[in-house]
């Protein structure tokens, strides 16, 4: 009875603490309870181990239900169970239970037939449309129908979670704010007060705003005035959060509840509640009105750098505000200097802030917002003047935004020339008060005096003038001035926004042509209405060509941009026959309803590229991969067949009674010919056949009708000369581009009405996809299979491979005959059914080796590796953009081909399905010959003509987008190495394996390092690389971070090399046995067994390193049998192979004086071999840098704060210097090294007492954040490289005594205790080689005994001696 008591009181207890934390946290509020409790003090009282609160509790509740005739078998391993089901999924859901003193009731709910947990609060797990758990659920709930009133009370005091992507509403009386203090406020806009405050742990989920836990963020809120619709409320929300910029403030949540701070208890008013970052330094209304300079900007050339940026980056924010994004477009119509707040830096960035009169609007709905007396936006003074001359009824869109923006670019130009003197912002301010000329007066209201800018134009316009013909003034300032000028014209001449963000971009400095049409069109914005239909004279094409900018043209013209009105053909002045009798095949299309009535198709822009075509030429041809897919059957031209009974078809329709084939071809000719047959159109489909194309020229007239073409093969259509005319075959040959994301989507949902998620993983998919056919049979995979569209989302998130996506290529190609064109021989009949024996074409192989490459940039001088005959290479290459497998573009000015992914798979499962696995990996094996021989090339070249000596790593980079293809293809077939056991790779292809799979070794991809070594290991017969595929295997086994716990991987390593040491028998196999004798050392020392690593070195007796006064000496045993440089290199690295076994003996030392000197034999070690290394070999700058890492660490191994602290300045030392010269920016991969420095640092930092350890903590918490975005999860578990510093910072948390975080990272990253084992299977093979190599050396020196006693008494025997 006792013990039951005890259990009561800790249940009781543990409420206790829940409700003393009520009282504690919260503010008072006189009209609403303000109290409340912390998801984040929940989850940490749950988690507290000493003593174990929640366990108690739960061992209570469990007594409670037994006294009551519950009967449990196993009550520890039920207690276990419910204390993680409540630790990770029922934290609130157990805390609301213990308010209302039923806490017992967990079991009930946990073993229910789906357990309830606490999603039954948020929207869309409770079967009601609401964000918390409603009043009506609960009492549908057999489990707590009886306590639903309390439960419904009780949830408000744990705050729901507020997140980013969903705008939730909650009850007007109930809702309690999770704030940390009562909200200061800090200004009003947009409608509402603005207000600084915390939010409290756990209650605030930003997505990726870069929202920092804990700090102060700025909350506003906006009451529903009477008569304001939900959809004018949600505005501002709906704009910023589709609106995410650097320069644009971070909206972290949005949700409607009722007033903060309510004037009494019946004051039940509804309110909008934004989030956003929060900042201290001011507005830029405040800054423009300084007094004086602030400090850094007084000099003339640091402000004028400081505003240009400031200038360009609020342009860019619009810019991107009024781009399409999801089909809609957004306006901010409030934008004015209070209006952009300073987030202090370095380097300072400007935001804009404050969507409160904020728009949405579809893309094709190009009408903007209407003002009037319920709907007015805008300040006076930077509205623009139609506000004020329009009537009523008109709208204001992008225009009103860019004269807004106008004004204020205008005042900073100002500052920039004027700086803050009263000649500057003063002197204009005084100068539009003072105007009396004022252009819009019907607004009785104006303020006086009036200095808005839209009422002075003459004022603004002379100031313009006035600040070109300063003394300080250059060209670009003269180019900036006129584009304002531009943006504060009358609208119908207004620039738009993205025309001045080009401008400044080409403003800005030297950039390349390619940089600046890659700027354009990332910003362009396409017109999306004819120019007839436009009231606009601004047309941004004419001002392309007024300024000379021919380059924008092209662009522009792909955006629907035009300089003439559209105008009616002149090639076919045929009068049309009055007639009620109009001929069709149409009706006998097999798939009459794929384009009858169907809009889904996308490419709408392509009509009107037809519509030009035809007014130029009768017949217009479209070719292209993307076209694949029959849409339209008129004619079928993919074979004679087929071609002749359409045919056959038309003479029927027109009513020819022919019998004979050429016949019939003449009689259709003349048909089409006579004009009062016309005018006619005619679509012929899918001509890939030259014997179809030329039946073709002898069917169909020059005149009398128009034709559209289709075809995959360009080529077919150049032959077509007497109805495509060369001289306009661009115009008239128009290549199909593929599917936009947007048009996508639309094809797929109408074929699956499924709802896809609107997410970047699902825009990745279906661009993988870019053609109808492919998308629709995606979307009868689905649809015919059940599967849900969420499912496939999950599939993606999850990084799960999409088996579907084989079975969708393989219909697509038994249906479709995708590679026709390429292939000019069938398979013989004694072959198996659909194998060909060998290649079709050259050219079909020659697409075979592209798919193996990178699909993004396939350079012309990789594939003239393999092909010297360049003309019959480009011939193929050619071929093959003709039938647009490939595309042509240029990198950096090289020439350069690129590949859609479609094609990549498509020729895969192809050569897969015809061809075998032994051809595919073929192909492999062609392309990594190609990116070894390439490499040696450049590397030599480049390093010639330069001078240049750096790192293999650098040379490699460039390749390894194509190397990761190869890692796809062994990731694949790995598991399927029964296919392989008859197939070989060549010496070639190991040797560009073990060098670009380095590559991954520097970037501590180990997993991917093994995984193709172990593939190429598998397939390798050979003998002359295999030492090396040994060596490089071996490392990617013990290098990871964590491989003292994998005893396996340690052992077969050992094994390997064991194997190759036992034969490496003959002189020229010395070197591989001293790397691999080397290497096993490392193994050892690994395993914490110095002694067989001293045992192992003593074998290697050729050379060593000595010192002479000083000075490093290389000492050489017996005859030279090493290169001098390889000497040198085998030499020291036995020397730093030493020093690791003194390192390992410190490890194992049992005392402080035995572990210093072991430290210090280690260090002195270290120190011969660096020296060594710049004495011999003065270009390894990287390999002293490895070693000056050794023995940085072998220095914080010492008991001793200097040595810890000389290790800090020597781990800075090399952060700076291999952040300067050793690490790739663009590959995160190449950062690892300085992130291990840092952990390096951290961990020292710890060694040296309290001053360091928060910044030690604090380091690697942002280093492990690193590891972790960088290397992520496979399998669900965490990288090594993770894993290895989250056991740095769970030991930092223990030290600094905050044993909660060290559990939490504990179980987080599911942390083991880091322990080595003993590796019998590499012991006994050292002894064993041991054993060996001693008997060898004892059998050598009896054998020279011999021959020198010998050679002695036949010399007694002649009298010589």
């Amino acid at each position: 009875m006792g013990t039951k008591k005890n259990r009561k009181k800790k249940s009781a207890s543990l409420k206790a603490e829940i409700e003393e934390e009520m009282k504690r946290s919260g503010y008072d509020r006189t009209s609403r309870n303000a109290r409340f409790v912390s998801i984040g003090f929940i989850k940490n009282l749950f988690k507290s181990t000493n003593p174990p609160k929640l366990q108690r509790s739960i061992q209570a509740d469990l007594e409670t239900l037994k006294r009551e005739g519950l009967e449990l078998q196993d009550q520890d391993v039920v207690v276990k169970k419910l204390v993680a089901h409540v630790t990770d999924d029922a934290s609130k859901l157990y805390a609301v239970l213990l308010l209302v003193d039923q806490s017992q009731r967990i079991f009930q709910l946990y073993n229910n037939d789906h357990p309830i947990t606490d999603r039954i609060f948020e929207k869309g797990e409770n079967s009601c449309d609401v964000p918390y758990c409603s009043l009506q659920y609960l009492k549908a709930m057999p489990q707590m129908s009886d306590i639903a009133n309390e439960i419904f009370e009780k949830q408000w005091c744990i705050p729901p979670i507020l997140r980013r992507e969903v705008h939730q509403k909650y009850p007007v009386e109930r809702f309690r704010f999770p704030f940390q203090g009562a909200p200061e406020e800090i200004g009003r806009g947009g409608g509402g007060g603005v207000f600084k405050v915390k939010v409290a742990e756990g209650h605030l989920e930003a997505g990726d705003q870069n929202y920092v836990r804990g700090s102060v963020v700025a909350y506003k809120e906006v009451s529903k005035r009477t008569g304001m619709t939900e959809e004018r409320l949600m505005r501002e929300v709906n704009s910023i959060r589709s609106r995410k910029h650097p320069n644009i403030v971070p909206f972290f949540a949005g949700f409607s509840a009722g007033r903060e701070n309510p004037w009494n208890i019946t004051h039940k008013i509804e309110c909008l509640h934004m989030l956003f970052e929060h900042t201290d330094a001011g507005n830029m209304h405040d800054w423009l009105a300084l007094e004086c300079a602030p400090e850094p900007l007084a000099d003339m050339t640091e402000r004028r750098r400081y505003i240009t940026n400031c200038i360009e980056s609020l342009i860019s924010a619009v810019t991107f505000i009024h781009s399409e994004i999801d089909d809609f477009i957004a306006y901010h119509h409030d934008l004015k200097p209070k209006n952009i707040l300073l987030f202090k830096g370095p380097p300072d960035v400007w935001k804009i802030c404050d969507f409160g009169m904020a728009n949405l609007k579809h893309h094709e709905d190009e009408s903007g917002t209407t003002h009037g007396p319920d709907n007015r936006f805008g300040t006076y003074d930077y509205q623009p003047p139609e506000y004020f001359t329009d009537d009523s009824n008109s709208k204001h869109g992008r225009p009103f935004d860019v004269y807004s923006i106008g004004c204020v670019i205008l005042e900073l130009t100002t500052v920039l020339i004027h700086g803050w003197s009263k000649a500057g912002i003063p002197e204009f301010r005084r100068l539009r008060g003072e105007n009396t000329e004022h252009a819009c007066t019907n607004r009785p209201e104006k303020p006086k005096p009036d200095h808005s800018f839209h009422n002075s134009p003459n004022v603004v316009e002379d100031w313009i003038r006035h600040l070109r013909e300063g003394t300080d003034i250059d060209e670009k300032l003269k180019i900036l001035l006129d584009l304002i000028t531009e943006m504060l014209v009358a609208r119908a001449r207004r620039i738009f926004i993205w025309e001045v963000d080009m401008d400044l971009y080409e403003m800005g400095g030297s950039r390349t042509q390619e940089h600046l049409k890659h700027h354009l069109r990332k910003v362009v914005q396409p017109s999306d209405t004819s120019l007839n239909d436009l009231n606009n004279e601004h047309n941004p094409l004419k001002r392309a060509v007024q300024k000379n900018k021919a380059w924008q043209k092209r662009i522009l013209k792909q955006n629907k941009w035009s300089t003439r009105k559209p105008e009616p053909s002149n090639q076919l002045r045929i009068k049309r026959r009055e007639t009620g009798i109009y001929h069709s095949t149409l009706k006998a299309c097999q798939y009459t309803r794929d384009f009858e009535c169907n809009t889904l198709f996308g490419r709408h822009d392509m009509d009107v590229k037809i519509a030009e075509g035809l007014k130029i030429s009768n017949c217009v041809g479209l070719y292209g991969m993307s076209g694949m897919g029959k849409h339209t059957f008129w004619v079928e031209a993919d074979t004679e067949a087929r071609f002749q009974q359409t045919v056959r078809k038309i003479g029927e329709e027109i009513q020819l009674e022919v019998s004979e084939p050429e016949n019939l071809f003449v009689s259709v000719n003349q048909w089409l010919s006579d004009s009062m047959n016309g005018p006619w159109i005619m679509v012929v489909d899918g001509l890939d056949n030259s014997a179809v194309a030329a039946a073709l020229k002898r069917l169909l007239p020059r005149d009398s009708g128009q034709i559209l073409i289709t075809s995959k093969n360009r080529a077919i259509l150049d032959s077509l000369d007497d109805f495509l005319p060369p001289r306009k075959r661009k115009q008239v040959c128009l290549q199909i581009e593929n599917l936009a994301v947007s048009e996508s989507r639309r094809v797929f949902q109408w074929h699956n009405d499924d709802v896809l998620p609107n997410n970047s993983e699902m825009e990745d998919l279906l661009s993988k996809f870019s053609s109808p056919v492919l998308i629709k049979l995606v979307a009868k995979y689905f649809l015919n299979n059940n599967i849900p569209t969420s499912e496939l989302y999950k599939s993606i998130k999850d990084g799960k491979s999409l088996k579907f996506q084989e079975r969708v290529y393989k219909d697509l190609s038994k249906k479709y005959l995708i590679f026709e064109p390429l292939i000019t021989s069938m398979p013989q009949h004694s072959a198996p059914p659909t194998r060909f024996r060998s290649w079709p074409s050259a050219e079909l192989r020659l697409l075979g080796e592209l798919s193996c490459l990178n699909k993004d940039e396939i350079a012309i001088r990789l594939i003239q590796q393999n092909y010297r005959n360049e003309t019959r290479l480009l011939e193929m290459m050619g071929l093959l953009e003709n039938c647009s497998y490939i595309g042509k573009g240029r990198i950096d000015s090289a020439r350069c081909y690129f590949m859609h992914e479609t094609v990549q798979e498509l020729v895969r499962q192809w050569v897969l399905s015809e061809m075998g696995l032994a051809a595919l990996l073929n192909l492999h094996e062609t392309a990594l010959c190609m990116l070894i021989t390439l490499y040696k090339d450049d590397k030599s070249n480049e390093a010639d003509a330069k001078k240049i000596r750096r790192s293999s790593y650098f040379w490699k980079l460039r390749f390894m987008a194509h190397f990761d293809r190869f890692l796809d293809f062994a990731r694949e077939f790995s598991t399927k190495l029964d296919q392989l056991d008859d197939l070989e790779c060549s010496d070639r292809m190991v040797h560009s394996v073990i060098t670009f799979s380095h590559v991954y070794l520097d970037e501590g991809r180990y997993e991917d390092a093994a995984c193709v070594l172990e593939f190429t290991r598998e397939l390798y017969k050979g003998t002359k690389y295999k030492p090396h595929l040994v060596r490089h295997l071996s490392k990617a086994y013990i290098l990871p971070p964590l491989s003292g716990l994998h005893e396996e991987e340690r052992s077969k390593a050992a094994t390997m090399l064991a194997e190759v040491i036992f034969k490496c028998v003959g002189p020229s196999d010395n070197e591989q046995r001293w790397l691999c004798v080397l290497d096993l050392a490392d193994i050892h020392c690994k395993s914490l067994r110095p002694e067989d690593a001293s045992a192992a070195l003593q074998s290697l007796r050729e050379v060593s390193v000595g010192t002479n006064r000083g000075a490093p000496k290389l000492r050489r045993r017996g005859k030279k049998i090493f290169k001098e440089t390889v000497e040198s290199k085998l030499a020291i690295m036995k020397q730093i192979a030493e020093a690791k076994v003194y390192t390992a003996r410190a490890d194992c030392a049992t005392t402080p004086a035995v572990k210093n000197k072991e430290c210090s034999n280690a260090h002195t070690a270290y120190s011969h071999a660096k020296s060594a290394i710049s004495s011999w070999l003065p270009g390894e700058r990287i390999w002293v840098l490895e070693v000056d890492v050794q023995m940085a660490k072998v220095l914080c191994k010492m008991d001793n704060p200097d040595s810890t602290k000389k290790a800090i300045e020597t781990f800075k030392k090399l952060f700076k210097r291999l952040q300067a010269e050793f690490h790739a920016p663009n590959r995160v991969w190449s950062q690892k090294r300085l992130w291990d420095i840092e952990c390096q640092i951290a961990c020292a930092q710890l060694q040296l007492g309290a001053r360091w350890e928060g910044v030690a903590v604090q380091t690697l918490e942002r280093v492990l954040g690193l590891y972790e975005m960088c290397y992520g999860k496979r399998d669900g578990q965490h990288d090594e490289h993770t894993r290895a510093c989250a056991h740095h910072l769970h030991e930092a948390y223990l030290k600094v005594g905050n044993a909660s975080k060290a559990q939490e990272t504990k179980e987080r990253y599911s942390l083991l205790p880091m322990t080595y084992t003993r590796m019998p299977e590499v012991i006994a093979e050292s002894r064993w080689f041991r054993k060996w190599f001693c008997t060898i050396i004892l059998l050598f020196v009896i054998s020279i005994l011999v021959l020198f006693y010998n050679f002695r008494y036949s010399l007694t025997e002649t009298g010589e001696l």
